[in-house]
């Protein structure tokens, strides 16, 4: 059973807006993104604010996250990708 939907899909969006995602294990659960690369997982509260911290002071991190969520976004959730996908879905049946 999966809790909090609305978290990933503004996880996701907050990718195509190339804005930087600090988020919790259970936050970005479902979504095939690696810690560092295109996020920040954290595991506690003062984790939390720890990464969100690190994303504000450390300008070349905060960059890396931007362009490979970005491009994590362009390669998985476009409208594009999402029309390929529903297609090949129905050339299957």
């Amino acid at each position: 059973v999966m809790h909090g939907g609305g978290t990933r899909i503004k996880s996701i969006e907050a990718f195509a807006y190339k804005c930087p995602v600090v988020c919790t294990k259970i936050g970005i659960e479902g979504i095939e993104v690696i810690d560092e690369k295109e996020v920040l997982v954290s595991y506690s509260n003062s984790e939390f604010a720890q990464n969100c911290i690190r994303c504000f002071q450390d300008k070349q991190l905060r960059i890396r996250l931007q362009e490979n969520a970005y491009r994590f976004w362009q390669e998985n959730h476009t409208q594009g990708h999402v029309k390929k996908i529903i297609s090949e879905m129905i050339n299957s049946l």
